[in-house]
Formats: structure tokens, C-alpha cells, sequence
């Protein structure tokens, strides 16, 4: 039984040097890159991403609670202007 213990923790630990070892191989930074086509004209993209009241029309997340509650706040549109959605746990 010992000589079970003993192989499994032998067999673990050359495991987690493996893996350490690995590790410093590794590039210590990486970047994720993703793109996609939009056929539509610039200005058409731009007016519906500079007005927060507009992203409900393209949002992904209003596409899944079309009933989400959007506080707006600051300007219109522009950069300061910003929309938060308050969280509620157990509706």
C-alpha cells in the first residue's frame, strides 16, 4: 500500500513539474483579435454607436431582455454620454 502512496504522489508531483515547465515556455503575453463586416456606411455605424438610446436597437442584451431597465445619463450622445443598467437579483 505504501509503495502505491508513494507512486502516486511521485507521479503527481513530476505532473505539476511538467506543467511548471511548460509554463516558462509560454509567451507571458497573448492578444485576442476579432473582426467582423458590416454592410453598412460609416456614418450610418457611427450614429448608432454615439447615441446610447440607440444601442437597444442592435444590443445583443436587449435582444435577450427586450423588458431591461436603462438609466441614461450626461449628454445625448458623445463620448460622456453613458447608460447604466442596475442590477436586480431575484426579480
Amino acid at each position: 500500500m505504501m509503495k502505491f502512496v508513494q507512486w502516486s504522489l511521485a507521479t503527481l508531483g513530476g505532473l505539476v513539474l511538467l506543467l511548471l515547465v511548460v509554463g516558462l515556455f509560454l509567451p507571458s503575453a497573448f492578444s485576442v483579435q476579432r473582426s467582423a463586416v458590416i454592410n453598412a456606411t460609416p456614418n450610418k455605424v457611427y450614429n448608432l454607436v454615439v447615441e446610447p438610446k440607440k444601442w437597444m436597437q442592435w444590443s445583443v442584451w436587449a435582444q435577450r431582455d427586450p423588458n431591461m431597465r436603462v438609466i441614461y445619463s450626461g449628454p445625448p450622445f458623445g463620448i460622456i454620454s453613458t447608460n447604466d443598467v442596475p442590477f436586480f437579483f431575484g426579480r
